[in-house]
């Protein structure tokens, strides 16, 4: 503290002080110096503990001891009794969700004073990676202390923990080739790492796979031996050769570490790697493989499959000469189906292309005569169900293709809701019950004429039949009152929900969803309904619910106040709209200013609480991911900004305060009036 030098006003009328004088002046100086020195601005009223200092072992094996340094103040001006401490391994320096390594009793501590002291833990053998250790005092709040703050400590290096054996896992794997032909090199780099204590030699193999699943049964490519070392990645390099017999087409580049399972790995399942993106073997050469194809006979289902190889792997096919037999149609795909309606032979040409490549190949198809008078050949129609999709394929032989079908005008009506159409497929939804009699010609191509005589009854189902009409998709907060539908059986039926339907809504006993729902997504309900009657039958089915995003939900402000630089800092975030609880979290890949922390602890109910300490001017983008209780979520991009306080000035490397040494200090303003008064009375 500087001197103080009080300087009295001169007066030449007056007399110069006498000794008696200058002795009280002197003596209220020195009782202003001693009221400054006992009464500091910065001093506190009451109990405050603060975590100062913690520090410790770098690398340890899993499961051994460990020897810490603390530091603990009590900066209030009453001694602080017995109190706890508790010792976490954070991730970070993090507190939620640290692992607790024990806590402790500390003893008093005077007021102003410092306890320096030690304290051995065990690490928990099922832990191993790098961690910060945390001191925090009065960890469950049980004394009063003025500042809250400052009671706990990180670290300020990191702990790595080693597993007690070999611990492996592979990163970083690069291999630039994403196509190659069958016999081709190509490198794979990657790094071995190992969280273990012990280094160990483990060999490390690439395969090609059919499927996304890496095993030593798929194509192998190559093997190398790599010694892991528990304190530095090791990299390595596979020079890759595609197997001769790899067929083309896309597979799933995929490396396997220590694929003999010797090395004793602590967590083998972590041991492979696949890559996301496919691998494509393919050739340079393209032929079509089919020689030749069959013949057909007129109204007989046909069906053959080209074949190739060469190119890809992936095969379009097409006519490019000629014309198929009527009826039969070519896929892209190569399969050659359908129904021939024409007899007689057909030449066509097939080309077939793959990687900008190409080729074709001549065919042609006999299709032959029954040489059989026209015939209907399908006898009976089935019966139906009343509201039940219904489909009945006529088939008909001899004469000429193709055939034409027909409802004969003289033979009656097809049951109500049913429709034929000119290739014979009697289909629909029948919605009359009972029995029909009608009808049914074909024509071929020279114009002769079959029929034959149906009768198709239609009748409710035996027992009860949920039909699979799904709701639409319903907004989330908004009244919903659906109706599901059963047929067959006896009516009224009894609806019940088999499984939990979506929250807010509920399954009436007389089939309807009702209710307002709460939560977004896509949810299955198991529903039952049950007929009446003395034997009452039931069914049951999985409805599908989709219930979407709506209504506003978000931040109510997306400007944060700045931090000033060693000053503490809180902010709380606060969302308009949405279905409380909410949930607050970093998005990963974003973090906030060093020293700065979001929780919701402490924060009023359905806010967040941002708090922390800042030691240099910056700022920091990031973003929080919000989800309310309804399911939706946001994310919101915020930024933090730290300043110095006005008036801050930096010099020689020192951060320094400009304002006057006795502003703020009420002990010092009461001094300078008593002595103001003294000398104004002794004048």
């Amino acid at each position: 503290m500087g001197a103080v030098m009080i300087l009295a006003p001169t007066n030449h009328r007056q007399s110069l002080p006498t000794r008696t004088t200058k002795v009280r002046r002197m003596r209220a100086v020195l009782v202003l110096a001693g009221l400054l020195m006992a009464s500091p601005a910065s001093a506190q009223v009451g109990r405050n503990l603060r975590a100062a200092g913690i520090s410790g072992p770098t690398l340890l094996e899993a499961g051994a001891p460990a020897t810490f340094d603390l530091i603990v103040e009590s900066t209030g001006d009453v001694a602080s009794g017995n109190y706890q401490y508790r010792l976490l391994l954070t991730a970070g320096g993090i507190l939620n969700g640290a692992t607790v390594l024990g806590t402790y009793s500390g003893t008093s501590i005077a007021a102003g004073g410092t306890a320096n002291f030690q304290r051995t833990v065990t690490i928990p053998n099922n832990v191993s990676g790098i961690f910060q250790v945390a001191l925090v005092v009065d960890p469950n709040g049980t004394i009063n202390e003025r500042n809250e703050l400052d009671n706990h400590a990180v670290d300020a290096d990191t702990l790595r923990i080693l597993a007690p054996a070999p611990d492996l896992f592979l990163s970083d794997v690069s291999a630039a080739a994403i196509e190659g032909r069958a016999g081709d090199s190509f490198p794979i780099d990657f790094l071995v790492r190992d969280v273990g204590s012990q280094g160990t030699f483990v060999d490390v193999a690439a395969y090609l796979s059919d499927d996304q699943e890496i095993t030593n049964s798929d194509y192998f490519l190559g093997r190398v031996t790599v010694e892991a070392n528990p304190l530095t990645p090791v990299a390595g390099r596979i020079i890759a050769q595609v197997p001769v017999s790899v067929p083309v087409g896309s597979r799933y580049l995929g490396l396997v570490l220590d694929p003999d399972q010797v090395s004793g790995d602590a967590t083998p399942l972590d041991n492979s790697y696949l890559r996301p993106a496919p691998y494509l073997v393919f050739a340079e050469s393209l032929s079509l493989d089919t020689e030749s194809v069959t013949d057909g006979t007129l109204g007989i289902r046909y069906e053959i499959r080209f074949g190739a190889s060469g190119g890809d792997g992936r095969y379009t096919y097409n006519v490019v000469q000629g014309a198929l037999p009527d009826g039969l149609e070519l896929s892209e795909t190569g399969l050659l189906s359908g129904l021939p309606l024409r007899t007689g032979r057909s030449s066509f040409t097939v080309r077939v292309a793959s990687r900008g490549l190409s080729t074709t190949k001549a065919y042609a198809i006999e299709i032959a005569s029954t040489n059989a008078p026209l015939d209907i050949t399908t006898r009976e129609a089935r019966d139906g169900y009343l509201l039940m999709p219904y489909e009945q394929r006529l088939v008909a032989l001899g004469g000429e293709g193709p055939y034409s079908w027909f409802v004969a005008p003289e033979g009656g009506l097809l049951p109500s809701g049913l429709d034929l159409t000119s290739e014979g497929i009697l289909s629909g939804l029948p919605d009359t019950l009972g029995t029909f009699d009608f009808r049914i010609g074909v024509r071929d191509r020279l114009g002769a004429i079959a029929t034959a005589e149906y009768e198709v009854r239609i009748t409710p189902t035996a027992g009860v039949l949920v039909l699979l009409n799904m709701p639409p998709p319903l907004p989330v907060g908004a009244p919903v009152d659906f109706a599901l539908s059963a047929t067959g059986g006896r009516a009224p039926y009894r609806w019940e929900a088999l499984s939990r339907p979506p929250a807010g809504l509920t399954v009436t006993e007389d089939g309807h969803l009702k209710g307002t729902p709460a939560q977004v997504g896509e949810f299955k309900v198991l529903v039952r309904a049950t007929g009446a009657g003395r034997t009452p039958t039931s069914d049951e089915a999985l409805i599908v619910v989709s219930i979407e995003d709506a209504g506003a939900f978000g931040l109510k402000s997306r400007t944060l106040p700045p931090a000033l630089v060693r000053s503490r800092y809180e902010t709380f975030l606060e969302v308009e709209g949405g279905v409380p609880p909410f949930e607050y979290r970093l998005v990963p890949g974003t973090s906030l200013v060093e020293g700065f922390y979001l929780t919701q602890e402490g924060a009023p109910e359905g806010q967040a609480r941002i708090y922390g300490l800042g030691y240099r001017n910056e700022t920091k983008g990031f973003a929080v991911r919000i989800e309310d209780g309804a399911g939706r979520v946001r994310e919101v991009a915020l930024a933090l900004t730290v300043t110095r306080p006005e008036g801050e000035v930096v010099e020689d490397g020192c951060t320094c305060v400009s304002r006057s040494s006795a502003a703020g200090s009420p002990v010092l303003f009461l001094g300078l009036l008593l002595l103001f008064r003294r000398r104004r009375f002794q004048a």
